[in-house]
């Protein structure tokens, strides 16, 4: 089952539906019972099991359990650390941790995630930060993180440690975006066929012992 959620200016300031491909919308899930407190900027789901909205208006970040079919969960608690000004995007890393890009320094805040828990203690901010306020946020898997903002470079990417935080600063592209960086993604590559990879690896061992590799 899919599910599609939306993040917008006027209360409720998030709105999710069932989705079905080739169908669509489904009927509107019922509103968070605490619904966030100003202008939803960004939206992510974790998985099937938790969902979180950047905003405007303290605390910023809002997260709730997610239920396919059922909707928003309790809210979580906020993070002890909350993001400061704005928030304008959200990522999680899997289920370990979260990201949120943001308007004020350091720009962009990330936090280990645990399902039915929430957020943990906030990582050190990256040596370098981005220059100016975060747009958007994105995980490459698990190895990488890349945060869009004002101000040159447009986009700043660092590696990335689950349970460990932000690494060294990665040059920046040779041909910078142009403007102001609002949003970024990485691509997923597309999986193999189911098995292919085995039927490949037993063709290269067939051939081996046949002497043609």
């Amino acid at each position: 089952m899919y599910d599609i959620a939306v993040a917008h200016t006027t209360d409720p300031f998030v709105s999710a539906y069932p989705w079905t491909p080739g169908s669509g919308f489904g009927a509107k899930y019922s509103d968070p019972t605490t619904k966030p407190t100003g202008n939803g900027m960004g939206v992510a789901f974790c998985g099937s099991t938790d969902i979180a909205v950047a905003h405007l208006n303290d605390p910023r970040v809002s997260a709730y359990p997610w239920t396919p079919g059922g909707g928003f969960g309790a809210k979580y608690a906020d993070p002890a650390t909350k993001p400061a000004w704005t928030g304008y995007g959200v990522a999680f890393c899997g289920s370990t941790d979260i990201a949120v890009a943001h308007a004020t320094d350091p720009f962009v805040s990330a936090y280990p995630w645990t399902p039915g828990g929430g957020f943990g203690i906030k990582y050190a901010d990256p040596a370098i930060k981005p220059p100016g306020p975060g747009g958007g946020v994105a995980f490459c898997g698990s190895t990488d993180i890349a945060v869009a903002h004002a101000f040159d470079p447009i986009v700043s990417a660092y590696p990335w440690t689950p349970g460990g935080g932000f690494g060294v600063k990665y040059a920046n592209p040779a041909t910078l975006p142009i403007g102001q960086g609002r949003g970024v993604a990485f691509s997923t590559p597309e999986a193999p066929p189911v098995g292919l990879e085995n039927k490949s690896a037993n063709m290269a061992a067939k051939m081996v012992a046949a002497g043609l590799i």
